[in-house]
């Protein structure tokens, strides 16, 4: 039964109620061909927004890939500058053990004014005291090769960290 209004006047004879139910199927067919059409514009329109969305973080991400690819080695953060600068107090405390004599201090170009570093000045005592510290059959540019090797991987396997650490964030908050 269909009212009018509020619901205070309802149809009372046979003819307004017949009317009104023919009124009320004829609303009903109507509104749901509304609403389909309305579903379809909405989620075409909801579509090409997101399509739109999607193409920004796609051109953010690929950003982010560029510049994490072109300074993949370290940060110039505060924190990777006082890592860098404990690096070379145990580098030198490292040398100051093995060569005590020679310290100077000179200029590194990588946001750190100054460190202290050996000056060695004859290889082969430098390997006859690496081999009795326990660096057998090394010599020093093995070490540093091999060193300068692991910080690669290192800086590697933290670039992957961190594209992957981005890539999270860019799927969760965008």
């Amino acid at each position: 039964m269909a009212t009018i209004g509020f619901g205070d006047f309802i149809p009372k004879t046979t003819f307004s109620k017949i009317f009104f139910g023919i009124w009320f199927i004829i609303s009903l067919i109507l509104m749901g061909i509304y609403l389909i059409n309305t579903k379809e514009v909405v989620t075409e329109l909801l579509t090409e927004k997101y399509k739109k969305e999607l193409k920004k973080i796609e051109k953010k991400r690929k950003i982010l890939d560029e510049k994490i690819m072109n300074n993949h080695i370290r940060l110039n953060s505060e924190a990777s500058v006082k890592r860098k600068l404990t690096d070379y107090v145990y580098e030198w405390y490292y040398h100051s053990m093995l060569v005590p004599s020679g310290l100077k201090i000179k200029k590194v170009p990588n946001r750190v004014s100054t460190y202290i570093q050996t000056e060695v000045g004859d290889a082969d005592a430098l390997n006859k005291r690496l081999s009795r510290a326990g660096f057998t059959n090394k010599s020093i540019e093995d070490i540093q090769k091999s060193s300068e090797e692991r910080t690669k991987k290192m800086n590697i396997r933290r670039m992957n960290f961190r594209m992957l650490f981005a890539t999270c964030l860019n799927i969760v908050f965008v």
